[in-house]
């Protein structure tokens, strides 16, 4: 497929199945917050009794590393409780099925059940979820919690509306901006900067407003493409920085909080119906309690991995409130550019109304 039909939504037509498009081909090689439960030894078997289920997941990250290990600690004890170890979920670990947009196929014609999904495969599947991404929207992770549980039953339906179950709406991290040229402290540096461009319209737009050049690049060569040059900067979290081993070419770090980005575990609705309805139940009871938990780790690895990259020598770099501002206005216009094209004004609006009833 060309880069120029994946950039196509993938949800332009009824249900998810439309393809594999939506923005470009970039996914984060560790990526954080999907869904990696299971136990490999599970095998599937026509000899199962009807009443266990079985899942094929997929995710592109390794098997037992950070995020998976977290996964195996924090989610899986929490499904195999809820069902009674009813289910048993085969994943297919560190990308061997594809990026993102390879497994939304492989769903698509029912070899996978579900998976985990960076931000980008979210909004691959559901485009409003974008909206979340937004520069500037979040301030701290308070406030995403207050959305996250004020608005998961919403989002839920827009996912429900594209016949999936969305099992859990995860972080992927506030992102940093990582760079190996300028230190990007000015908006007049980051005119005259390459950047990767990997996670939809949103991301577009506002590198579009901070004047950046955009390179679109695919999964096999992201970590080569900051390497030798060909992309300047990136926006990532800083545990990618540290799996792709870029400190030793990244000269600079921005911290700041420019945009958060969500990750999300999902399953075809038809496989979440085949659990009995008291363990759809008693998940949904629990799922909170796990999500908190999960979160919690997350953000704590990724603080751990922004201090080892100040400890590799990489400059962390401060703004200027004044430069700060100018990032602010240059792209606040974009929240309201994308509204009704990406995602409804009306969504927009509610997730506005409950920031403000925070502030």
């Amino acid at each position: 497929m060309s880069k120029k039909n994946r950039n196509k939504p993938v949800s332009s037509a009824p249900g998810w199945q439309a393809g594999r498009s939506a923005g470009p081909a970039l996914v984060l090689a560790l990526v954080l917050a999907l869904f990696m439960t299971g136990r490999s030894g599970h095998a599937f078997a026509d000899s199962q009794p009807s009443s266990h289920v079985q899942w094929r997941m997929a995710t592109m990250a390794a098997d037992n590393v950070g995020w998976g290990k977290h996964i195996r600690e924090l989610v899986l004890p929490v499904v195999d409780e809820a069902t009674n170890g009813g289910v048993s979920i085969k994943v297919f670990w560190g990308g061997i099925l594809g990026d993102d947009f390879r497994v939304i196929e492989r769903m698509a014609k029912g070899s996978l059940d579900g998976a985990g999904f960076t931000a980008q495969g979210a909004i691959a599947l559901v485009p409003e979820m974008g909206v979340l991404t937004l520069p500037f929207l979040f301030e701290n992770y308070e406030q995403v919690d207050l959305i996250r549980s004020t608005m998961f039953s919403r989002f839920e339906s827009l996912f429900a509306a594209k016949d999936l179950k969305l099992l859990m709406w995860a972080d992927q991290d506030f992102d940093q901006i990582i760079s190996r040229a300028l230190p990007l402290d000015r908006i007049e540096q980051f005119e005259r900067t390459k950047f990767l461009s990997w996670m939809g319209v949103v991301e577009e737009a506002t590198l579009k407003a901070f004047g950046a050049k955009m390179v679109p690049v695919e999964v096999p060569e992201l970590s080569s493409a900051v390497r030798e040059g060909v992309v300047d900067a990136a926006i990532g979290p800083a545990m990618w920085a540290i799996g792709a081993q870029l400190q030793a070419v990244v000269r600079y770090i921005n911290p700041i909080k420019i945009r958060y980005a969500p990750s999300v575990i999902v399953v075809n609705n038809a496989s979440f119906a085949r659990l009995k309805p008291e363990h759809q139940k008693t998940f949904h009871s629990m799922r909170d309690t796990m999500t908190e938990r999960y979160c919690k780790a997350v953000r704590e690895d990724n603080e751990r991995a922004l201090t080892a990259l100040w400890a590799y020598g990489i400059r962390e770099v401060t703004m200027s409130p004044e430069e700060v501002q100018i990032l602010r206005d240059r792209t606040r216009p974009v929240w309201y550019e994308l509204a009704d094209k990406v995602y409804s004004r009306a969504l927009l609006n509610e997730i506005l109304k409950g920031l403000e009833t925070f502030r």
